[in-house]
């Protein structure tokens, strides 16, 4: 009984202040209306609070002040018609005839999306390869290691189709095809190619947002059908007020080799990943941590199949200019396995690095050229894990 009425007395919290700016608004104290939305932060996540303030501006012909408050009403709530319509009105007074179309279209593009991306790229060390002096110390002998390093092709693309199921009140589903093509040009063996559907049902609220997809990928690398995967990913995205979102992932995964002779290699994941984005206008800063198990499918599988791994990422995205936006990513992986190195008593385990750096110039309305740097290291008490390897981009990305 006492979770009940600690639950009842914070939705009445929640909602005390915005039905006080509706008292407000309906008896035409609009200024008043405005400074009680304002002084309701707890209430932000409210998509309501900020419709009656954006209605209550409207009134005091403060048309920017409206304005920005109709663009929070429709990130908190997209299908909300009466902030579109208003959004529609000020974007005509105001001669804003970009972001007019922009709304307009906005239900069109939220149907039917897509992406492709053309790069040309040099990656230093594609086959993961340890130093000689590394696996020298190791083994007490001279090991000569020859790092295979290539210029490549990367095309990507993808097919997004969302549903938003209106007449449900907040279901959606979405349909998403996915293809992945790296060609290398001085190292054909190490070609990769992926291709994966996914498929997923939803419910969208002023809230939380939460997605259910299952999806299926297949992996063609070394020269071979390598992989299937199934994935059950739910994830759900909670607004804290009108600067952060958390985001929680689940995931169920299973890998199942192709080729007879990998089959040992089957294994399955269960995962779990939470994370906080903090909003400023059209920047952020990302955190994310994640728990991953690994368990071997079969009685007898390869070496170092089981393991777990510990993630923390850390993100930034950071507008230059209006047409210069640039992005860093770092992930810290530390793995433990459950095989041990060699004939010692010592587990394995893994400390993997990786800096993800991209600038992004806005060619056009629906395309932008970019250049992209991945650095990744992993350091290990196995030696034969142990590489340095740096990968550059330089690419255009198409979107409609």
């Amino acid at each position: 009984m006492r979770i009940i009425l600690v639950l009842i007395s914070m939705n009445i919290t929640l909602f005390a202040s915005y039905i006080q700016a509706l008292k407000y608004y309906q008896s035409g104290q609009y200024s008043q209306a405005i400074k009680e939305a304002k002084g309701s932060k707890k209430s932000y996540s409210n998509p309501n609070l900020h419709l009656v303030w954006g209605l209550s501006a409207q009134k005091l012909n403060k048309l920017n002040e409206s304005m920005s408050a109709y663009e929070r009403v429709l990130l908190l709530a997209p299908d909300n018609s009466q902030a579109q319509k208003a959004l529609n009105h000020i974007y005509k007074k105001t001669k804003r005839y970009k972001l007019l179309k922009q709304n307009d279209a906005e239900d069109e593009l939220n149907k039917l999306t897509t992406h492709a991306s053309l790069a040309f790229g040099f990656d230093n060390n594609l086959d993961a390869t340890p130093d000689s002096d590394t696996l020298q110390e190791y083994f007490g002998e001279n090991v000569e290691t020859n790092k295979t390093s290539s210029s490549f092709v990367r095309l990507t693309g993808s097919l997004s189709y969302t549903d938003d199921l209106s007449e449900k009140g907040g279901w959606y589903t979405k349909y998403l095809l996915k293809a992945y093509v790296q060609n290398n040009i001085d190292a054909n063996f190490y070609d990769l190619k992926t291709v994966s559907f996914e498929a997923g049902l939803g419910y969208n609220t002023h809230t939380y947002n939460l997605y259910l997809p299952l999806s299926y990928h297949r992996v063609n690398y070394l020269g071979k059908d390598l992989l299937s995967q199934y994935r059950f990913n739910p994830k759900i995205l909670i607004p804290v007020g009108d600067t952060q979102l958390l985001d929680i992932n689940l995931i169920y995964s299973t890998n199942n080799y192709i080729a007879s002779e990998d089959g040992i290699k089957d294994d399955t994941t269960y995962a779990i990943e939470v994370g906080n984005y903090f909003l400023s206008k059209k920047n952020y800063i990302s955190t994310h941590i994640k728990y991953e198990h690994h368990s071997a499918i079969n009685a007898l599988p390869s070496k170092y199949i089981g393991a777990n791994f510990w993630t923390l990422k850390l993100g930034a995205k950071y507008a230059l200019s209006p047409k210069v936006l640039a992005t860093v990513n770092y992930r810290f992986r530390f793995g433990q396995y459950d095989d041990l190195v060699g004939t010692s008593i010592t587990r394995r385990d893994d400390n993997f690095h990786q800096l993800d750096t991209k600038l992004s110039y806005k060619w056009s309305k629906k395309s932008n050229l970019f250049l992209a740097n991945t650095y990744s290291e992993n350091r290990s008490n196995y030696p034969a894990a142990v590489y340095q390897k740096n990968s550059v981009l330089l690419g255009v990305n198409f979107n409609y």
